[in-house]
């Protein structure tokens, strides 16, 4: 028989063992976790973001152009929006879409409006239609002038605890 089980009333009163130290550890590291999983579920951001490749020109004040194809993006939306910029030499720099075209342009005209080789073009216009946006930096990017920059512009900021609400 087991000898834990209390054989009278007056025994009711004694000591019972739940687990050891280590399982209520163990518990409690877990519901710690849980905790601020459903704190970062309500307070934490996610960035939906749209990846780019720019140029910076210097004929322009130092800005990063980026031609956006207008057939997956409106160019439009994106003023305002912020944007995380990975220079060739792998620094980063941040930015803010400080202009957009008010129509998209054609491959032929971007390369008539820009004097960048037909290769630039070719790495920075993949659509038959783009719009031009501007990011500014407000940095000094002499170093970098004629260089490609890969652009990130964060279209949306969502909290994690939408995807489990949708």
């Amino acid at each position: 028989m087991d000898e834990k089980k209390p054989r009278s009333a007056e025994r009711l009163n004694e000591y019972i063992r739940v687990g050891s130290p280590g399982i209520i550890a163990l518990i409690a590291a877990l519901a710690m976790v849980l905790v601020a999983v459903i704190f970062w579920g309500f307070t934490g951001k996610l960035h939906e973001t749209a990846a780019f490749t720019g140029i910076v020109d210097l004929n322009e004040s130092g800005e990063i152009f980026v031609f956006v194809n207008a057939d997956n993006y409106d160019g439009k939306s994106m003023m305002g929006k912020s944007a995380a910029i990975k220079m060739s030499d792998r620094s980063t720099l941040t930015g803010t879409v400080s202009w957009v075209s008010a129509t998209p342009y054609t491959q032929e005209e971007l390369s008539g409006e820009f004097k960048y080789s037909s290769w630039e073009m070719s790495n920075l216009a993949d659509g038959v239609y783009s719009y031009i946006i501007v990011i500014d930096t407000s940095k000094d990017l002499a170093d970098y002038q004629g260089q490609l920059v890969e652009v990130s512009v964060i279209m949306k900021e969502v909290s994690p605890i939408s995807f489990l609400l949708r």
